[in-house]
């Protein structure tokens, strides 16, 4: 013979973990999305990277550095 209440407790055990499941699996699915968003962040982060990395090697080349011992003097030529 079942005892009503230990069933009664059983059952609502039951549904209260199928809820938290259910939960889980949303939390899983928006931390998924979460991580396809951040991915595509990441990716044209990169490619603005890569864009000015290749403005500052065309900066470079249209306009050089002076040479070491003319960016070590002082200005107005005093030495």
């Amino acid at each position: 013979m079942s005892d009503p209440i230990i069933r009664a407790m059983l059952e609502e055990q039951a549904a209260s973990l199928r809820a938290s499941a259910a939960q889980f699996d949303m939390n899983r699915a928006a931390a998924l999305a979460s991580a396809q968003d951040l991915a595509v962040q990441a990716g044209g982060a990169r490619a603005q990277a890569e864009k000015i990395e290749a403005s500052l090697a065309a900066y470079d080349q249209a306009f050089p550095p002076p040479p070491a011992d003319e960016a070590d003097a002082e200005p107005g030529g005093a030495e």
